[in-house]
């Protein structure tokens, strides 16, 4: 009988360390899943990080480009301005040279016309 008792008892030793070894994988097989999930969050985390890092970069190299095209566009429209306007400057200048010309080609001519019917008047009265 005392053999039987000890050997029922190395049953449920063997038994219970079994049931034991069990629940310990169990925890184990459910702590390896905590972790990966937990890993997988953080990759997913450093990658949507680095993302919107990499997003910020180009956002702000297009910016530059962009502020960089428009200021040579407002040279370029500047220039074409100002050429125009330099153009408009150098017709109205010449075209006020010409007037001037004709004015003074007009004063001249009235002012001989009466110099010269001053002199006929004068000679007519001298003689």
């Amino acid at each position: 009988a005392r053999e039987r008792f000890v050997e029922t008892m190395k049953l449920i030793a063997c038994i219970t360390f079994h049931l034991i070894r069990l629940e310990e994988q169990k925890h184990e097989a459910a702590a390896v899943t905590v972790q990966r999930h937990w890993r997988r969050a953080k990759i997913r985390a450093d990658h949507k990080s680095m993302c919107d890092g990499a997003i910020m970069i180009q956002r702000t190299v297009r910016m530059f480009v962009q502020s960089k095209r428009f200021a040579l566009r407002v040279r370029s429209v500047v220039k074409i301005q100002s050429v125009f306007r330099g153009a408009l400057c150098r017709k109205e200048a010449e075209r006020r040279a010409v007037s001037a010309i004709v004015l003074q080609r007009t004063w001249r001519m009235h002012s001989h016309h009466m110099m010269y019917i001053s002199t006929k008047e004068s000679a007519l009265k001298a003689q």
